[in-house]
Order: C-alpha cells, then sequence, then structure tokens
C-alpha cells in the first residue's frame, strides 16, 4: 500500500487515484511494473480529445458619428400625428353591411341547426340593431335579428313537443 502525498491516507498499489481526495498518485515505485502496465494500458485505451476551443467573436466596436449619421439623418422629421375621431363607426357606415344583419342571419340558419346558438347570435343582433338604428336610421340588421329570434323560438318548441313525444 501506498501513501497520499496530498492527504497522508493508505492508497491500494493499483489505485492510480487517491480514494480519499482525489489527488493523482505520483509516487509510483520503479519496483511495482504491474501498476505501472496497467496504467500505461489505460492511458493507452482512452481515445484521444481535442481540447475546446472558444469560437471566435469579433469584438464590439461602437458606430462612429458618420455611420450613425448614414442610418438617421439629422434633418429627418416625423410626420404630424393627426388623430382620427370615430374611424370605426365611419368604416361600418361605409361597407354597407352591418354586424346586426350578419347575426341576424346566423340567428336563422342555426335557429334550424341548434336553437340556443340562434337565440345566443339573434339577441346580440338585436342589441346591436337597436344601436345601429339609433345611430343610422337602419333597420335591416334589427329586422333580420327579430326574424332569427322568432326562428330560434319556434324550433325550441318544435324540439320540446318532439322531445316529449319521444320520452313519454
Amino acid at each position: 500500500m501506498k501513501q497520499c502525498s496530498n492527504c497522508s491516507s493508505q492508497i491500494p498499489d493499483e489505485n492510480i487515484f487517491c480514494s480519499f481526495c482525489g489527488a493523482a498518485v505520483n509516487g509510483q515505485s520503479a519496483q511495482d511494473p504491474k501498476a505501472q502496465a496497467a496504467q500505461q494500458q489505460q492511458t493507452a485505451q482512452q481515445p484521444y480529445q481535442v481540447p475546446y476551443q472558444q469560437p471566435y467573436q469579433t469584438p464590439y466596436q461602437q458606430p462612429n458619428q458618420q455611420q450613425y449619421q448614414q442610418y438617421y439623418p439629422q434633418n429627418y422629421q416625423h410626420p404630424p400625428y393627426q388623430q382620427t375621431y370615430g374611424a370605426y363607426p365611419q368604416a361600418a357606415q361605409q361597407s354597407g353591411v352591418s354586424t346586426s344583419l350578419i347575426l341576424g342571419i346566423i340567428g336563422i340558419v342555426f335557429a334550424l341547426l341548434f336553437a340556443l346558438v340562434g337565440h345566443i347570435c339573434s339577441i346580440i343582433g338585436i342589441v346591436m340593431g337597436v344601436k345601429e338604428y339609433r345611430a343610422n336610421g337602419k333597420i335591416s340588421g334589427l329586422t333580420v335579428s327579430i326574424v332569427g329570434e322568432v326562428l330560434s323560438i319556434i324550433s325550441s318548441i318544435i324540439g320540446a313537443i318532439v322531445g316529449a313525444a319521444m320520452f313519454s
């Protein structure tokens, strides 16, 4: 048994490193050829590893005044800010199609398929149609939404009657 030069612990002869502190055993004696052969065999079996090299990075250079002025000329002025009032209602008026009209049509379609979805779309269409009627005087969206709600109510009543007849 050998003695570790770092922590003075007893180390078996075949160990290359100290099992207590992890230090390499430097003092291998010449009269122990088995340990030297084992160490040579171990180093011969390990593949060669290329040491890690940092990738090359160009150092940061702060732009000088000429480069800065090339991208940002001094005489540049921002365009004046123009605030538009009421852009959304004007866009809705210009398109000619109102949201309440679309919701009313969806309410009519879904009244025949899914009465609950027809109710929801038609009621939202009625509320928006009333607002549109008060603002613009258009009544088409309100009318279509009311028709969609009536059809949804009729579809719900028919569904309740058919359901009651099937389960009784």
